[in-house]
């Protein structure tokens, strides 16, 4: 994958500034603030529910993001 290309959570390769990828990150970020107010628990529910709905794909890459976002934060 180049760095101009946006892997979306179903597997596809689309253009980074594509509108499937902007909405993709969107999502993602909308996500990653709403599970960053939950506890542990919480977030561990909240994956159950995106992976349910959005597939397990989807909750993988998310809960990579969420990790990425802690790590950030605690080195702050």
């Amino acid at each position: 994958m180049s760095d101009e290309e946006y892997l979306l959570p179903d597997g596809r390769r689309v253009p980074h500034h594509s509108e499937l990828a902007r909405i993709d990150r969107e999502v993602r970020e909308s996500h990653i603030r709403a599970m960053s107010r939950l506890d542990t628990e919480g977030r561990r529910a909240y994956l159950q529910r995106v992976e349910r709905s959005e597939g397990p794909a989807s909750a993988d890459l998310l809960k990579a993001a969420y990790l990425v976002e802690w790590e950030k934060r605690k080195a702050r």
